[in-house]
């Protein structure tokens, strides 16, 4: 502290800074507000005591390889950047709440504090990239309200705070990538949750993998998924991770999707989405489901028709042949009773058309106003032959029929106005 506040004594450190190799500091370093134009490196050492840089101005700070206990650092300011990495290990929590650094690089190390935030940094503000690659952490990671000008990386790396926040994002502004992927053969782990609400990147990079066991996803904006798996299956099930309970997650990944050209999959999200909200919903309402997936596929609607139609018009042929429809004249009716022949002027009976009429309300083709089911039809008597026979045998009685009209009709309605 003396070199670096003593100004006869700061005027002799040398562009390179100070350079501490292998110490073993057992008394407390206290650096609080003091301002350093030099880059300080600490490689290799062993700190006993706690390491206050509250408010300090540094060029630069290296604790690579050390081992220390707790480091206070609210306020500082890292122009250059703050460098926690291999092997660097604090038993005891780094705080970095409301902090300025350059970049914050701490992969390959290791941080401790089981019962709180082993790494402390709400609201700091980082010109460039924070890594959090390979490191092992137990306790949580607290980037809540970070303002962060680059990527945030936690590849490969162990956060463990079971029952707990293992990694907090809340509010963060990202401007480059959250990565959350396997990096040299380790996969990414969080035992704890991933607490994403609110916060905004560029982009998400992870893999199926590494995905952890539990999310927040509300408020949580993204522009696009760099990599990691794109389709809408494998994403839905990404968002059943989601603990938060928003819906707003489903509506991003939608937007996402569509964005990037996959206006099926966004369509898939959406119909998820809207499954999610009608679960509860009454019975019938949940038709629109089945019939044409709340409006998101109403081309469904067309096979119904089209179903329809062709088994009208199965039941309409085997009537004709059973001479169970008649014309709709009288006297062309009793002439087919009679002779069972139709007047040669009067138009032939189309199964296929008259089930068309019947299925599609606006069409119009002259068959329905010319042929119906027998008005006056034989009473009923025992039906001979086994079951199929029997059952064959009322699908083309004129009652029937009557009913299957009526509700031909309306089901047709049905479907045209949902499609």
């Amino acid at each position: 502290r003396w070199l670096c506040v003593k100004h006869e004594a700061k005027a002799l450190v040398g562009p390179w800074g100070i350079q501490i190799v292998g110490a073993h500091v057992s008394g407390e370093m206290n650096l609080s507000y003091a301002d350093f134009p030099f880059p300080i490196a600490i490689g290799n050492c062993r700190l006993t005591s706690p390491m206050l840089l509250y408010d300090c101005q540094l060029a630069r700070l290296s604790l690579r390889g050390s081992w220390t206990v707790a480091i206070q650092a609210s306020g500082a300011n890292f122009k250059n950047g703050l460098f926690l990495r291999n092997r660097f290990r604090a038993d005891g929590g780094v705080v970095l709440s409301g902090a300025r650094v350059g970049n914050l690089d701490c992969s390959g190390g290791t941080f401790i504090l089981k019962d709180g935030d082993a790494i402390g940094a709400d609201n700091i503000t980082v010109g460039g990239s924070i890594s959090l690659s390979r490191s092992q952490v137990q306790g949580a990671v607290d980037l809540s309200g970070a303002s962060v000008g680059g990527d945030v990386i936690f590849d490969g790396g162990e956060f463990m705070n079971q029952g707990g926040k293992a990694i907090v994002l809340e509010r963060a502004a990202i401007k480059g990538t959250i990565f959350l992927r396997a990096d040299e053969g380790r996969r990414f782990v969080a035992d704890g949750i991933v607490d994403l609400i609110g916060a905004s990147a560029s982009a998400i990079s992870d893999d199926r993998a590494s995905w952890p066991g539990k999310l927040r996803l509300e408020g949580f904006a993204y522009d696009r998924i760099l990599e990691g798996p794109k389709d809408a299956t494998s994403r839905l099930k990404w968002l059943e991770l989601d603990i938060s309970g928003s819906n707003q997650p489903y509506r991003q990944l939608a937007r996402v999707l569509e964005n990037s050209g996959d206006t099926a999959g966004a369509m898939q999200v959406r119909e998820a989405l809207q499954s999610r909200l009608s679960a509860h919903d009454w019975p019938p309402f949940r038709l629109l489901e089945r019939s044409i997936a709340y409006g998101y596929q109403p081309q469904n609607a067309l096979w119904w028709l089209g179903g329809l139609t062709a088994l009208g018009a199965l039941l309409y042929w085997r009537a004709g042949r059973m001479a169970t429809m008649l014309p709709a004249d009288k006297d062309a009716a009793q002439r087919v009773r009679s002779t069972g022949a139709l007047p040669p002027e009067y138009p032939r009976f189309q199964p296929l058309v008259f089930s068309l009429e019947n299925t599609f309300p606006l069409v119009k083709l002259g068959q329905t106003a010319k042929w119906q089911p027998d008005p006056q039809p034989a009473p009923p008597g025992r039906l001979p032959g086994n079951a199929l026979r029997r059952f064959l045998a009322r699908t083309s009685s004129a009652r029937f029929l009557r009913w299957f009209i009526w509700i031909q009709i309306l089901l047709g309605w049905l479907l045209a106005t949902l499609f």
